[in-house]
């Protein structure tokens, strides 16, 4: 996780300080006092969302980078100087470059998101929280995707009770056309959704619930400002919910058909409408030079997205061939075979960053994976049930040796009596504890 956190403070440094052509004469008055006067500078809708995204991640990784040993409301407030301290930093930095517009109200809103994130991380590491308690010990890789579509669709978070932007925001179901694309890709993001209810929850059949969670998804878009709901997202919805109960949710290895949609879906975003270039596009070896520009709000959704699509695809192949690497490397190899073929199609700006989101993906499923693991063998014996255990079933000869390693941690220094209880419940693993 360490390794995780330090990618994310790169990549803030990196988004920051771009393109890197410092002034050494610095603001005219000294720092503090542009610093200061930057403070009543207005920030648009999307600056703020972006500068609160792009610094969760950082305080999330953070609490869970740091020793356990650490108390908890150590680790939170750490974490927390980390990210406010950061922010303070680049905003003082920011001031040296010509290209770019300090504002302390954009530390504000970096600490914000980074406060957040530590928040919502120690949440997660707290044996007794409320979340930890309804999550039941749900397996946080296929929540952490989760949230991450629920975040692309719902941003920028901030409802409003105008009568006006209510029918705004229902205009496009009446007006615009139907686009396929979008319908496709719709679909394949409800499929996706219901897969990863089903891993989150082994036993628990959540996926069920899924046309509740649609109908509230549709209900907040409506809610929230800059958002709508269009014949694409109804249209997707209705036929990937079909296609997930009807057939998808009855095959018994449902994560191939899953990485198979999903990689249709990525080359279809990424080819559409397939119109073929004169001459072909220059490949941008700049990594992340597509986020260095434009709107906050729009990088920040588009971040949001490529990561539950690559992370999803990740995990699905993963699941479906019981190999970690394999599954990384044909993710990235397939995005960048993608990106490539983007040089001789119009509409796309070939680069480097997809793949790459592809590995920093792949790197946060391992830790996640990771603390999950390390939540499963300090969990009390009777707390643990098989469908909520992150190991796989008792005929997988790959993880005998380390499930059985597991059951000796758990079983140090128990008594008489709950060696008897351990001994039944091994029994449906097909383990031997004595």
């Amino acid at each position: 996780m360490k390794g995780l956190w330090l990618a994310f403070l790169v990549i803030a440094t990196f988004g920051s300080l771009y393109p890197f052509d410092f002034d050494p004469s610095g603001p005219p008055g000294g720092l503090l006092r542009a610093l200061l006067d930057s403070a009543g500078a207005r920030s648009s809708r999307g600056d703020v969302v972006g500068n609160f995204v792009l610094f969760l991640p950082i305080g999330f990784t953070g609490v869970l980078a740091m020793d356990a040993r650490i108390g908890g409301a150590a680790r939170f407030v750490r974490a927390c100087a980390v990210g406010v301290a950061l922010a303070l930093v680049l905003q003082l930095l920011q001031l040296y470059l010509p290209s770019r517009n300090a504002s302390l109200l954009d530390v504000a809103w970096n600490g914000g998101g980074a406060v957040a994130g530590a928040f919502l991380a120690s949440l997660v590491q707290r044996e007794s929280s409320p979340m930890t308690v309804q999550l039941g010990r749900a397996a946080l890789v296929p929540l952490a995707l989760i949230a991450c579509w629920l975040a692309y669709r719902l941003l920028p978070f901030v409802p409003s009770i105008d009568f006006q932007l209510f029918k705004d925001s229902l205009k496009p179901l009446a007006f615009e056309p139907l686009d396929p694309v979008g319908c496709v890709r719709d679909a394949v993001g409800w499929i996706v959704i219901a897969y990863l209810l089903r891993r989150a929850w082994n036993g628990a059949r959540l996926d069920r619930f899924l046309p509740l969670l649609m109908i509230l998804v549709f209900g907040l878009e409506v809610l929230i400002v800059a958002n709508a709901v269009d014949r694409a997202d109804v249209a997707g919805a209705a036929i990937g919910g079909l296609l997930w109960f009807l057939f998808l949710r009855r095959l018994p290895r449902a994560g191939g058909a899953v990485a198979f949609l999903l990689a249709g879906t990525i080359a279809l975003s990424g080819l559409a409408p397939f119109t073929a270039r004169p001459e072909a596009a220059p490949f941008h070896w700049m990594p992340f030079q597509g986020f260095l520009g434009g709107s906050m709000y729009v990088n920040a959704q588009s971040a949001l997205e490529k990561t539950f699509l690559y992370g999803s695809l990740v995990f699905a192949i993963q699941r479906a061939s019981d190999a970690r690497a394999v599954g990384v490397f044909i993710a990235a190899v397939f995005v960048g075979l993608i990106e490539f073929a983007q040089t001789k199609v119009i509409g796309h700006s070939p680069e480097i960053t997809d793949p790459l989101l592809v590995i920093l993906a792949s790197f946060a499923l391992l830790a996640l994976e990771r603390f999950d693991s390390a939540r499963t063998l300090t969990q009390p014996l009777g707390q643990v049930r098989p469908e909520q255990s992150t190991f796989p079933p008792a005929n997988s000869h790959r993880m005998a040796a380390p499930r059985a390693a597991s059951w000796v941690k758990l079983a140090v220094a128990l008594r008489p009596e709950q060696w008897e209880a351990l001994e039944g419940f091994a029994k449906e693993w097909g383990v031997s504890v004595s």
